[in-house]
């Protein structure tokens, strides 16, 4: 047995929940290390006035944010930066593609919002192969930054006695944020 076998094989009889892929996914040189997602994650929880908890990869937001009765705030926001093989998320592919065999990453933003986060403004996920993942890392700090402005300006609007849904106040911070892309893209033409 090789050594990146038997390294494999130690690791995951003293950890059960890692799967001998996910070891060999995670032991990769990917071009965004795990410790710059958690930089990332923790400054945007700064930025919200929140905690950023490594061990479980959450932003905890203060409960005293949300009004009473917005059931669309999130008091915890879980980001996820998942490695796998690319099989797992291209449906059909054949051993000539050129990511056929490749590891790839998904940066995902889940509110924990009651039924189904996908249903939240907040949600959004960053799929690609890893020569992409750079790039996808970009759209996701982009996004939380969005995130950010919403949560802010939500806080905002309580502490001046604005009734405003959170799920209102993110859904005007998105259209702000198209409209601004849209016009910066038209005065760079």
């Amino acid at each position: 047995m090789n050594s990146m076998a038997q390294r494999v094989a130690r690791t995951w009889q003293h950890q059960r929940r890692v799967t001998p892929t996910e070891f060999a996914l995670q032991e990769l040189r990917l071009p965004v290390s795990d410790a710059r997602f958690d930089r990332v994650m923790q400054m945007a929880a700064r930025e919200m006035g929140g905690t950023y908890i490594a061990a479980t990869s959450t932003i905890k937001l203060p409960k005293e944010y949300a009004r009473p009765g917005d059931r669309s705030f999130p008091t915890e926001i879980l980001g996820l930066y998942r490695k796998f093989p690319c099989g797992a998320m291209i449906p059909n592919v054949k051993a000539d593609n050129p990511v056929a065999g490749l590891p790839c990453v998904s940066f995902d933003l889940i509110p924990n919002v009651p039924g189904d986060p996908r249903r939240s403004r907040l949600y959004k996920s960053f799929q690609g192969d890893v020569g992409m993942s750079k790039r996808l890392m970009n759209q996701f700090v982009g996004w939380l930054k969005i995130v950010s402005k919403t949560v802010n300006r939500y806080v905002k609007n309580n502490e001046q006695g604005r009734t405003v849904p959170f799920s209102r106040v993110a859904a005007e911070e998105e259209l702000t944020q198209r409209v601004a892309r849209a016009w910066l893209l038209n005065l760079t033409r």
